[in-house]
Protein backbone atom coordinates (compact mmCIF):
# COMPACT_ATOMS: atom_id res chain seq x y z
CA UNK A 1 0.00 0.00 0.00
CA UNK A 2 1.35 3.43 -0.90
CA UNK A 3 0.54 6.65 0.91
CA UNK A 4 0.95 10.17 -0.47
CA UNK A 5 1.75 12.66 2.28
CA UNK A 6 0.08 10.29 4.72
CA UNK A 7 -3.09 9.98 2.61
CA UNK A 8 -3.99 6.31 2.15
CA UNK A 9 -5.89 4.60 -0.63
CA UNK A 10 -9.59 4.15 -0.05
CA UNK A 11 -11.77 1.02 -0.07
CA UNK A 12 -14.80 0.20 -2.14
CA UNK A 13 -15.91 0.07 -5.75
CA UNK A 14 -15.56 3.83 -6.42
CA UNK A 15 -11.83 3.49 -5.69
CA UNK A 16 -11.16 0.41 -7.84
CA UNK A 17 -8.19 0.03 -10.17
CA UNK A 18 -8.81 0.96 -13.81
CA UNK A 19 -7.18 0.21 -17.15
CA UNK A 20 -6.34 -3.36 -16.13
CA UNK A 21 -4.39 -5.28 -18.76
CA UNK A 22 -2.94 -8.78 -18.60
CA UNK A 23 -0.56 -10.79 -20.78
CA UNK A 24 -0.02 -14.51 -20.26
CA UNK A 25 2.68 -16.63 -21.85
CA UNK A 26 4.10 -19.96 -20.66
CA UNK A 27 7.10 -18.41 -18.84
CA UNK A 28 5.55 -15.08 -17.73
CA UNK A 29 2.40 -13.40 -16.52
CA UNK A 30 2.17 -9.61 -16.62
CA UNK A 31 -0.54 -7.39 -15.19
CA UNK A 32 -0.73 -3.61 -15.40
CA UNK A 33 -3.25 -1.23 -13.84
CA UNK A 34 -3.89 2.40 -12.94
CA UNK A 35 -4.31 3.00 -9.19
CA UNK A 36 -4.65 6.81 -8.99
CA UNK A 37 -8.43 6.49 -8.59
CA UNK A 38 -7.88 4.55 -5.35
CA UNK A 39 -6.88 7.79 -3.63
CA UNK A 40 -9.06 10.72 -2.57
CA UNK A 41 -8.53 14.12 -4.23
CA UNK A 42 -6.41 15.48 -1.34
CA UNK A 43 -3.70 12.94 -2.20
CA UNK A 44 -3.22 14.82 -5.53
CA UNK A 45 -2.29 11.63 -7.43
CA UNK A 46 -2.55 12.20 -11.18
CA UNK A 47 -1.22 8.75 -12.10
CA UNK A 48 -0.08 5.65 -10.22
CA UNK A 49 0.71 2.80 -12.61
CA UNK A 50 1.54 -0.63 -11.23
CA UNK A 51 3.12 -3.36 -13.35
CA UNK A 52 3.57 -6.85 -11.92
CA UNK A 53 5.57 -9.45 -13.82
CA UNK A 54 5.84 -13.04 -12.67
CA UNK A 55 8.59 -15.02 -14.39
CA UNK A 56 8.26 -18.73 -13.67
CA UNK A 57 11.02 -20.14 -11.44
CA UNK A 58 12.80 -16.75 -11.34
CA UNK A 59 11.16 -13.70 -9.82
CA UNK A 60 8.24 -11.39 -9.29
CA UNK A 61 8.92 -7.79 -10.26
CA UNK A 62 6.60 -4.99 -9.14
CA UNK A 63 7.16 -1.57 -10.70
CA UNK A 64 5.17 1.46 -9.52
CA UNK A 65 5.38 4.69 -11.52
CA UNK A 66 3.96 7.86 -9.96
CA UNK A 67 2.83 11.34 -10.99
CA UNK A 68 1.71 13.19 -7.85
CA UNK A 69 2.32 16.41 -5.93
CA UNK A 70 3.46 14.48 -2.85
CA UNK A 71 6.19 11.85 -2.63
CA UNK A 72 4.77 8.38 -2.05
CA UNK A 73 5.84 5.91 0.59
CA UNK A 74 5.20 2.20 0.16
CA UNK A 75 4.26 0.08 3.18
CA UNK A 76 4.99 -3.67 3.18
CA UNK A 77 3.68 -5.96 5.91
CA UNK A 78 5.42 -9.16 7.06
CA UNK A 79 4.37 -12.00 9.36
CA UNK A 80 8.05 -12.98 9.78
CA UNK A 81 10.83 -10.64 10.92
CA UNK A 82 12.25 -8.94 7.80
CA UNK A 83 16.00 -8.22 7.74
CA UNK A 84 16.90 -4.87 6.18
CA UNK A 85 20.27 -4.51 4.48
CA UNK A 86 20.71 -1.25 2.60
CA UNK A 87 18.26 -1.37 -0.31
CA UNK A 88 17.07 -4.92 0.25
CA UNK A 89 14.77 -6.86 2.52
CA UNK A 90 15.17 -10.53 3.34
CA UNK A 91 12.87 -12.94 5.09
CA UNK A 92 15.27 -15.79 5.85
CA UNK A 93 14.19 -19.04 4.26
CA UNK A 94 11.39 -17.37 2.30
CA UNK A 95 12.40 -14.53 -0.03
CA UNK A 96 14.69 -11.62 -0.78
CA UNK A 97 13.44 -8.28 -2.12
CA UNK A 98 15.80 -5.96 -4.03
CA UNK A 99 14.64 -2.33 -4.14
CA UNK A 100 15.40 0.24 -6.83
CA UNK A 101 14.18 3.84 -6.46
CA UNK A 102 13.66 3.76 -2.70
CA UNK A 103 15.13 5.86 0.09
CA UNK A 104 16.17 4.74 3.56
CA UNK A 105 14.01 1.83 4.72
CA UNK A 106 12.35 1.91 8.14
CA UNK A 107 10.95 -1.05 10.07
CA UNK A 108 8.47 -1.03 12.92
CA UNK A 109 6.28 -3.50 14.79
CA UNK A 110 2.49 -3.57 14.62
CA UNK A 111 0.94 -5.41 17.60
CA UNK A 112 -2.22 -7.39 16.86
CA UNK A 113 -4.88 -7.12 19.54
CA UNK A 114 -7.95 -8.33 17.60
CA UNK A 115 -8.78 -11.84 18.86
CA UNK A 116 -10.10 -12.91 15.44
CA UNK A 117 -6.84 -11.95 13.72
CA UNK A 118 -4.77 -13.68 16.38
CA UNK A 119 -6.27 -17.00 15.28
CA UNK A 120 -4.46 -16.73 11.93
CA UNK A 121 -1.60 -14.29 12.61
CA UNK A 122 1.20 -14.09 15.16
CA UNK A 123 0.89 -11.55 17.97
CA UNK A 124 2.64 -8.91 15.89
CA UNK A 125 3.42 -7.98 12.31
CA UNK A 126 6.39 -6.08 10.98
CA UNK A 127 6.00 -3.12 8.63
CA UNK A 128 8.72 -1.85 6.34
CA UNK A 129 8.23 1.68 4.99
CA UNK A 130 9.94 2.53 1.70
CA UNK A 131 10.02 6.22 0.75
CA UNK A 132 10.08 6.66 -3.02
CA UNK A 133 12.93 8.73 -4.47
CA UNK A 134 11.83 10.14 -7.83
CA UNK A 135 8.80 8.77 -9.62
CA UNK A 136 9.53 5.03 -9.96
CA UNK A 137 9.95 2.21 -7.45
CA UNK A 138 10.80 -1.38 -8.37
CA UNK A 139 10.71 -4.40 -6.06
CA UNK A 140 12.27 -7.62 -7.34
CA UNK A 141 11.31 -10.63 -5.25
CA UNK A 142 13.35 -13.83 -5.51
Amino acid sequence: VATFGGVMQQAGEPFAATGIEAQLTPPTAIMEMELAGAYPAEATVRSYRRRVQFTKNQSIEITDTFDADRQPELSLMFAELPVIDGKSIAVPGLAAIAITGGGQLRRDVIPIADERLLKAWPGQLWRVLIPVVGNRLTLTIR
